[in-house]
């Protein structure tokens, strides 16, 4: 996906809802998703529109420092309805909190995002080496 693309699928739209047939971690139940916080600085907030108390705040994969996007099964790309050949969007769900100097991704669980079909998930990766707690970006002084 272009990087003009996915600037527009993370921007927030009112009437611009994400379907997540799975749900996320700790919300299988919670399926419509949408930003707030339209991406700044390259990150923005995922809310679950029933539950506005689950929000994540994700970022865009970078390959130039992450490497190569994840590898989707079969079953993944039907559930997000992308086409032959078709990339989806790649987050990574951040932490802010856990750490006072760095901001932390979580390599395991990105996100797939097919913004010309509305549709999301959160893949689980198994693949061994991968970080729960990847050191993504350090945090400016003062921040807490």
């Amino acid at each position: 996906m272009s990087p003009q693309k996915a600037n527009l699928a993370m921007q927030e739209e009112e009437d611009h809802t994400l379907y997540f047939p799975q749900g996320m971690a700790g919300f299988e139940d919670v399926r419509e998703f949408g930003f707030v916080d339209a991406a700044k600085g390259g990150i923005a907030c995922l809310r679950a529109l029933q539950r506005p108390e689950a929000k994540f705040l994700v970022a865009m994969w970078d390959e130039t420092t992450l490497g190569a996007y994840p590898e989707m099964s079969q079953d993944q790309r039907q559930c997000l309805m992308l086409d032959e050949g078709d990339q989806p969007l790649w987050l990574l769900v951040l932490n802010s909190f856990t750490d006072p100097k760095w901001i932390l991704a979580n390599m395991r669980a990105p996100i797939a995002i097919n913004a010309d079909k509305a549709r999301g998930m959160q893949c689980i990766r198994s693949e061994s080496g991968l970080e729960l707690r990847h050191r993504w970006i350090r945090k400016s002084v003062g921040s807490k």
